[in-house]
């Protein structure tokens, strides 16, 4: 699959086309028991080799993130309004993701894979686009209970407290696939992950990864 890489402004189309049912096939993990459907998707915009594909409410894909994301919110009040979701490409950062995934399916012998939240600020946001998580910033704001690595959780009520509403009040989150393999208990002096393990964890839901090819930000939720 290859992209325009020349230097161009973001356009907007019907997201119907071949390139974005290859998309779609891409995303999609191998567990899921969603069928993507790229036909009822919206609006895509393409820069460089990132493709954002705006995902049309009612489609299997839209219900998909909106159900999982409602589990812990809604039964605490904590949002009013979905503004949009995304279904995110980057190449370059699947591509290694999927390499990974491979390698700890065949030393596991088993899919470890999960869907698990990940809240930011708004000014995070193009940077996890284009450069995926970054386990060196680590804890920078929020922390490091569990181990110095990148934090995501099963629950988006979790998430939505690293989460900072912008000037519109809004607030970003990702849904993330997350290869989590084999975890441990964590702790604050946790910086590399000892040989048999691959995350650490608060024992619940929170899971801290310490490669950068171990997530990849699949979707991305505005909401207020």
């Amino acid at each position: 699959m290859s992209f325009d890489t020349s230097d161009e402004e973001e356009q907007d189309s019907d997201c119907s086309d071949s390139q974005a049912q290859e998309l779609s096939y891409k995303l999609k993990p191998s567990y899921s028991p969603v069928e993507q459907d790229s036909n009822a998707n919206g609006a895509k915009s393409r820069n460089n080799n990132q493709l954002r594909c705006r995902l049309n409410p009612g489609s299997d894909e839209h219900t998909f993130v909106l159900q999982k994301f409602q589990e812990t919110m809604q039964q605490n009040n904590s949002y009013s309004q979905i503004i949009v979701i995304e279904q995110i490409h980057n190449e370059t950062w699947l591509l290694q993701y999927e390499v990974q995934r491979n390698g700890l399916f065949e030393q596991l012998k088993k899919d470890t894979e999960q869907f698990l939240f990940h809240g930011c600020a708004d000014i995070a946001v193009e940077n996890i686009i284009k450069r995926g998580f970054d386990r060196n910033r680590a804890g920078e704001v929020h922390g490091k209970s569990y181990g110095r690595g990148v934090y995501f959780s099963r629950s988006a009520l979790e998430s939505h407290g690293y989460t900072k509403a912008n000037q519109s009040a809004e607030r970003h989150m990702f849904l993330t696939r997350v290869l989590v393999g084999n975890t441990m208990q964590g702790n604050s002096s946790v910086k590399y992950i000892p040989d048999g393990y691959h995350t650490t964890s608060n024992g619940k839901d929170i899971f801290v990864t310490y490669h950068d090819s171990q997530a990849y930000a699949a979707y991305l939720i505005v909401y207020k």
